[in-house]
């Protein structure tokens, strides 16, 4: 369940940082004209997608693991 909350929280990072990016380029004028934002459902599915990863990426060893016989993984005699 780590592995959920750790790419939760750098999804919330990851998003949060491209808030303030989009917000200095809106200040900066780089672009003229142009407003650029972060939408409710751009956030939504930037998190869905991070909680995606996150279960895919502690699911998928938990799943090699468990086909792995438990007294030679023990004994650290792992064959692939």
């Amino acid at each position: 369940m780590e592995n959920v909350l750790l790419t939760l929280v750098g999804g919330v990072l990851g998003l949060g940082l491209a808030a303030l990016v989009l917000h200095l380029l809106n200040t900066s004028q780089f672009i003229p004209y142009a407003h650029l934002g972060l939408s409710a459902p751009v956030f939504g599915v930037g998190l869905e997608l991070a909680l995606l990863f996150g279960l895919l990426s502690g699911a998928y060893p938990a799943y090699k693991m468990s086909k792995l016989p438990a007294n030679q993984a023990l004994k650290g005699r792992l064959t692939a």
